[in-house]
Order: C-alpha cells, then structure tokens, then sequence
C-alpha cells in the first residue's frame, strides 16, 4: 500500500486518506528522509536542511518535535517507521509505499511490454505509471540540491515513460490523438529530437505527409539556429522513408 507522495504536493496516508503536512520545515525533513530510504540521516543535516548555516540553539530539539509530529501524521506510534538512530533518523520505506518509486517501476515494464510487442499492455502500463505524478516533484518542499537534482531525474524519467507511452499509441493506431498530445511537447521541448520523430510519424499514419516534411523543415531549422547542428539519423533516415514513400 502506497504510503508517501512526493509526485507533486508532499503527503502522507493516514487512517482518514491522504494528508499535506503543514509546516514547511516538516516537509522538507520528511523529503530529506524520503530521499534516503533506509538510512540513517543525521539529525545536524536534517537541521542545516531546514535552518542553512543559521541553525538556533535548539534546533536538534526542534528536529525531535517535528519528527514526533510526523509520526503522529502517519499513526507510527512505536517509531517503526520513523525510528530514532545515533547521530539521527532513518525512514523505513517498503518497497510500493513511494509514488515515485511505484512510478520508476511501472515505466519500466510498461517499456519492457512495448519492446516485447504487447502494446496495448504497455500503453496501459505507462499510462497508470504517468498518473501517479498530480503535478511537479517537491512542488512544495523548500529547495535544496539533492531534492532539485531528484526533481531533475523524475522529470527526465517521466518524459521517457511520455514518449514510450505515445510510441504504444501509435502502435495501437492512435496517430490521431498522438498527433494532439505532440504539439505541445515539441513547443515546450524543442531540442528533444525524439519527440520530433515521433510527432513526424503520427503525422505520417494519418497521411498528412506534407506536414510531417514541414515538420522536418522546421526542427531543422530550430536546431540550426539554436545548436548549429543538424538533425540526427534517427529523424534524417526518417525524412529520406517519407520521400522514399516508405514511411509507413
């Protein structure tokens, strides 16, 4: 059962459903620990995670408090979740009671079904995996290093499992749709040329194929202008097929 949501505001399952923790410096103490499953974190980091360098006297002791209230949350009245371990505390985290890590492990077989022919299996697999994210990772957590380079890496994984889960569509014949969906993402990602390619074939299974050249006209103008380059093999040898009259 999924415990912890990080996928977008941070929350808690407790006996009433899901629950936002209110103080800032808790959230950003339960994220620190969430960030490092099973280990010891030291209670002078989780302290300089919260105050910086102008830690009070008393923070240790406002650490304790805060680790207490979020064992309250989430009904650990023995501390066998959120356990006390010299110098700190360490989070226990089953496998499935992270939405970030249930979200890692559905994108990966969702793309291991595509690779294996079951795409309709896989576009539902990659769709579930995408559902899980209600918006940005830490959306809101005062920021850090660690947590903004795992933000990073979350959105990098969900924009894969994206065009896994599009690749899954257009193998299902949903051209139509993808074809929607792939506007935006090229507008907002211009230099991901895979995405480019992807939108070109969507283009290509309806039979818009002025489009998809046009398409190819103008990434190659993008990258051009903003790289110097030009478009790599992938979409190249897919533009020569769409001239060739072998797109399809």
């Amino acid at each position: 059962m999924m415990r912890f949501r990080l996928l977008g505001p941070l929350e808690v399952a407790t006996a009433a459903g899901w629950h936002g923790i209110g103080a800032a410096k808790q959230r950003a103490i339960l994220a620190e620990l969430l960030l490092r499953p099973g280990q010891v974190v030291p209670a002078d980091a989780l302290a300089e995670r919260v105050w910086g360098e102008c830690c009070p006297p008393s923070a240790r002791s406002l650490v304790r408090k805060y680790v207490m209230e979020l064992r309250r949350l989430i009904g650990d009245t023995e501390a066998a979740v959120l356990a006390r371990r010299d110098p700190g505390y360490l989070l226990r985290v089953e496998p499935g009671e992270l939405d970030a890590e249930r979200f890692e492990q559905l994108a990966r077989e969702g793309r291991r079904e595509l690779r294996n022919g079951a795409h309709e299996r896989a576009e539902s697999t990659l769709r579930d995996a995408l559902a899980l994210w209600r918006g940005e990772p830490f959306v809101d957590v005062p920021g850090s290093a660690l947590t903004e380079s795992e933000a990073v890496r979350l959105r990098e994984l969900r924009l894969d499992a994206l065009e896994a889960r599009i690749e899954a569509d257009l193998r299902c014949g949903a051209g139509a749709g993808a074809v929607a969906e792939l506007r935006p993402l090229v507008a907002q990602h211009r230099l991901r040329e895979s995405l480019w390619h992807l939108l070109m074939r969507a283009l290509c299974s309806c039979d818009r194929t002025a489009e998809a050249l046009a398409t190819y006209a103008q990434v190659s103008r993008i990258l051009d202008e903003e790289l110097g380059t030009r478009p790599g093999e992938l979409l190249w040898r897919l533009h020569r097929d769409i001239l060739d009259g072998r797109a399809n």
